[in-house]
């Protein structure tokens, strides 16, 4: 297990993170400068904290109390940086062999030969970095990281520079590593869907600071602030306030005066935030029904169609709620757009299953409402 708590201050900029994960796979998300990279390059040894512990299992790395500084090749920590980093001068062989030079000859051959076969390079082995296309110099990149057989594999931007296609390939190929190697994986990255798609568990970071870390699935669906809510891709953020109790829950009638009934119970006059997924909405006809027993806990607003715009197998859908409120978007697959068929001016119907509603308290005061929209 890893267990870091690094406090790190710079100029004008502080670090604090903190945070333990098994052999899994983690991922640090948040936008650029927000301590990613340097949270990695504490761990590795690369930069040295002003302050807190990491360890792994019973070693200890970092102690500043302790006075314990373990030293980066000591560490057993494979890193694959954005750049790939190769030696431009060596060959694939030669760059997956630089870090077994401990390593006995018959022994190093067979690591050697093995990571070649795993990252699909055989036929390769004598190219320069120059002369592989970008997904290829990543699982190079990799293929060396992996070579010493470290205890955690941290992984900064590793997509970044490649295709979509590559990516998607890169993706399964991670998976694969950590499904044979079963070390703990650290993903740094700024894209929301690569993180949902590798990660087991996300860490969200905003200027130095740790916002929120859990199940993947659980930071996605249901972040705990208005921070947490943009950075993870949330696109129906509403804020509102409690008025009567319904039920076990209560109403929330938003600024824009959609009124929506919540299962959480919060008290009248409590300034509350609705986080709704647009792939949890749908569209129906303005004279459209619901059935079955959702017909009673389906919220129905009714809304005029303003865009629709495709992605390929999926279309985005922004909606004006008539008489008035927040625009929603509502995101439908091909075959669900296919049977409703939104055009711009028709008038539909949003159904907003009470489940999918996501809530928190409002974490800013009222005059600071117009500010939080803009994070």
């Amino acid at each position: 297990m890893l267990r870091a708590r690094i406090d790190l201050g710079l100029e004008e900029f502080t670090l604090d993170v903190r945070f333990a994960m098994q052999n899994e796979v983690l991922a640090l998300l948040g936008p650029s400068g927000s301590g990613k990279t340097l949270t990695i390059s504490a761990i590795a040894g690369l930069v040295r904290p002003h302050g807190g512990r990491i360890s792994f299992d019973s070693e200890t790395w970092f102690d500043l109390n302790r006075r314990i500084w373990l030293r980066p090749q000591d560490r057993r920590v494979g890193i694959v940086f954005q750049n790939y980093a190769l030696f431009p001068h060596l060959s694939v062989r030669a760059n997956v062999e630089f870090g077994l030079h401990r390593v006995g000859g018959k022994e190093r051959e067979m690591r050697v030969q093995s990571l070649l076969a795993e990252m699909r390079l055989q036929g390769l082995e004598q190219r320069k970095p120059h002369e592989l296309s970008g997904g290829q110099q990543q699982r190079v990149a990799l293929a060396r990281a992996l070579a010493p057989r470290p205890r955690i594999l941290l992984l900064d931007e590793p997509f970044s520079a490649v295709d979509a296609t590559v990516r998607i390939r890169l993706l399964e190929l991670v998976r694969e590593i950590n499904a044979v190697y079963r070390i703990p994986i650290v993903l740094v990255t700024h894209a929301i869907e690569e993180a949902y798609a590798l990660a087991d568990r996300m860490a969200v970071l905003e200027q130095g600071k740790l916002l929120q870390i859990g199940r993947t699935e659980e930071v996605f669906r249901q972040p705990v602030s208005h921070r947490v809510a943009r950075i993870v891709g949330t696109r129906n953020i509403l804020n509102g306030t409690a008025r009567a109790p319904a039920g076990e829950g209560c109403t929330v009638v938003t600024e824009g005066g959609i009124a929506l009934t919540i299962p959480q119970p919060y008290p009248a006059g409590t300034a509350v935030t609705l986080c709704i997924r647009p792939s949890r909405l749908d569209i129906l006809t303005a004279t459209g029904a619901i059935r079955g027993e959702s017909r009673s806990t389906t919220e129905l607003v009714p809304a005029v169609v303003e865009r629709v715009h495709s992605t390929g197998d999926r279309y985005e859908v922004r909606l004006r709620p008539v008489p008035g409120g927040e625009r929603l978007e509502v995101e439908l697959s091909g075959d669900a757009f296919a049977r409703r068929r939104p055009t711009p001016g028709g008038e539909v119907r949003v159904a907003i299953p009470r489940e999918v509603i996501h809530s928190f308290k409002n974490e800013y005061p009222a005059q600071r409402l117009e500010d939080a929209r803009g994070l």
